[in-house]
């Protein structure tokens, strides 16, 4: 046998076994399957991480809502006297009824503590209920009838007004009722009128310190004794819903107070306002003429 039959059969020497021939190539998807390994376990981490992580928030944020909830459940469950609550896809014979509820469950209080569930701004207006009835003893007149209930539009979208006859001094008044998440809230401070002062208290007062009244509102003139000049005034008639003194209020013209009152009065007959007045510190002649201080609000509702 010569040297290439012995090559032939058994190979060439020179060349390297196959197990050392494919062994790198092993060791290469070896590397590269361990690599992937390491990618995925690093991504399936991250991505624990995120769902912890987001898991936790959410977990904090529902637990922050509930105790809100819960606590709106207490402050309602506190109330004695709560309106009914708004249905789902309701109609306009039951709203009316909601409606109706609130204004004979309001008329039904015994003491000034019942009203909390039932008006607006309730906590807001806290002080202004204890201050009001420091002053004037606690007192809702009979209900008598409920005429209508009518929605209002424009800015006061979302609130009814609602005519009513009542056992009292003037038999024919009105309501103002908010339809609110918990049902319809009746307008406490427009019912009594709220003023930071009895208006025929400051009437009679000598100071000159400003205080707000929901008074109605007339374009006027009138003997400016301690307002001189009077081309350079706007003058209003100022009336309480009450009490039978009138007061002329004036403002300069070429204000920003004066320019809007003027323009929300002209044409307009006792219109309903929130202001702001004082009496001027040197009262010349004229008792019952005061300063605007500043014109709050366009009707006898804040919103």
């Amino acid at each position: 046998m010569n040297e290439e039959q012995i090559n032939n059969k058994y190979g060439n020497q020179k060349e390297l076994p196959i197990g050392l021939v494919l062994e790198p190539i092993h060791l290469n998807r070896k590397f590269n399957y361990l690599l992937l390994l390491k990618w995925i376990l690093v991504t399936l981490l991250i991505i624990f991480l995120i769902t912890y992580l987001f898991s936790k928030c959410s977990f904090k944020d529902n637990k922050s809502r509930e105790s809100g909830v819960n606590k709106n459940t207490l402050n309602v469950n506190s109330y004695k006297i709560n309106p009914l609550p708004r249905g789902l896809d309701e109609d306009l014979f039951q709203t009316d009824y909601r409606a109706r509820d609130t204004i004979k469950k309001f008329f039904s209080v015994s003491d000034r503590f019942e009203l909390n569930g039932i008006i607006r701004f309730s906590s807001r207006i806290l002080n202004h209920v204890e201050d009001h009835y420091s002053r004037n003893a606690f007192s809702i007149p009979k209900l008598e009838s409920i005429e209508s209930v009518e929605k209002l539009d424009g800015n006061l979208s979302g609130f009814f007004i609602a005519k009513i006859t009542v056992d009292d001094v003037f038999r024919a008044r009105t309501v103002l009722l908010e339809d609110t998440d918990r049902g319809f809230l009746l307008d406490w401070e427009e019912f009594v009128r709220y003023g930071q002062m009895n208006w025929d208290d400051f009437v009679k007062s000598d100071g000159s310190d400003p205080f707000y009244f929901r008074v109605r509102a007339t374009l006027d003139s009138n003997p400016e004794f301690a307002f001189p000049e009077r081309s350079k005034w706007v003058c209003v008639r100022i009336s309480d819903w009450k009490s039978e003194e009138d007061l002329y209020g004036y403002v300069r013209k070429d204000s920003d107070i004066g320019v809007n009152i003027n323009n929300l009065l002209d044409d307009e007959w006792e219109k309903e306002c929130i202001l702001k007045i004082c009496f001027p510190k040197e009262r010349k002649g004229g008792i019952n003429q005061v300063k605007i201080v500043e014109l709050i609000n366009n009707n006898w509702i804040i919103k």
